[in-house]
């Protein structure tokens, strides 16, 4: 095979910049839509349903949600399951794949665990960091 001389590979850099993102933390799930909430549980095998995520953070104990407001949709959450008065399991963290590297997983465990503050034991067991699977 000849590889003709003087041909190089073209290098593309893509550059994105995103203008004007707004994330609002919140810790109620209502008035969420179910369009709001799709595109999580990447990588798992059965993945929930949007309404299933939607009624768990309904139902759980606390909760911390990131939104885009000028997307209008969730793109991260944590939860807690607690009894109230001794322990709380902090079961999910989820950012959307697009909002790694940002910030928000921190900023949600964050703002979650200070809404338990008055809990004898909090344990992340189930929380994966980057990187799991």
């Amino acid at each position: 095979m000849i590889i003709p001389r003087g041909r190089r590979r073209r290098k593309w850099k893509l550059e994105i910049t995103v203008v004007n993102v707004k994330i609002e933390y919140r810790t109620d799930p209502g008035g969420l839509r179910v369009d709001q909430v799709d595109g999580f549980f990447v990588g798992w095998q059965t993945r929930p349903s949007a309404a299933t995520l939607l009624a768990h953070l309904d139902a759980c104990y606390r909760c911390s949600i990131a939104v885009d407001t000028g997307g209008d949709r969730v793109v991260g959450f944590a939860t807690a399951i607690s009894d109230g008065v001794l322990f709380a399991f902090l079961p999910l963290l989820e950012v959307l794949p697009g909002w790694h590297g940002r910030g928000i997983g921190a900023e949600l465990l964050t703002r979650l665990t200070e809404q338990l503050g008055g809990l004898y034991i909090v344990r992340r067991t189930g929380v994966a960091g980057p990187g799991s699977t």
